[in-house]
């Protein structure tokens, strides 16, 4: 379980939509507005303790970014961090978006996180995809036939072990 502290009164505990939904939605404490092209740090007055090996991922909603052009710029969560969570809202768009107490503004996911070390090394195993950046993946699906190749035992991709 993940513990949460309100700090104050008007802050609202993170809650899911249904059942099914992968991110808690986080609340704004009280009224506010973004003007366009305007970024401000909401403090949701809340304090929360996440487990070791897991990580709170701040994201923007669906709704708030396809309607209002409001998105979440930053959002990590450390498992050691204690103090109060805020969340980086930017307003992308062209007009003033208002914002009331106890609106969803921001959704919380909480990620297993890799916790293992990191080595250097002169070489990596080689992939299909390669040194592929941006975009790579949707050019080489117009190239490639639309049914992927059969793989063998020996083919298949080493799995990663993660520790937590």
């Amino acid at each position: 379980m993940i513990k949460i502290r309100r700090r104050h009164e008007e802050a609202i505990v993170p809650t899911k939509g249904t059942t099914g939904a992968a991110g808690y939605d986080l609340y704004a404490p009280a009224d506010f507005s973004l003007g366009p092209g305007e970024r401000e740090v909401i403090d949701l007055g809340i304090e929360m303790q996440i487990p070791v090996g897991v990580v709170g991922v701040i994201k923007s909603r669906s709704g708030l970014a396809s309607r209002l052009s409001c998105d979440v710029a930053a959002g990590v969560i450390d498992s050691d961090y204690r103090g109060s969570v805020g969340v980086l809202l930017c307003n992308n768009g062209k007009e003033w978006v208002h914002f009331k107490a106890g609106d969803r503004i921001a959704q919380i996911l909480f990620l297993l996180c890799y916790a293992g070390g990191l080595v250097e090394s002169e070489q990596l195993t080689p992939t299909e995809r390669g040194e592929g950046g941006f975009g790579s993946t949707d050019k080489r699906k117009e190239e490639q036939p639309t049914t992927p190749p059969k793989r063998t035992k020996q083919e298949a991709p080493e799995q990663v072990k993660f520790q937590f």
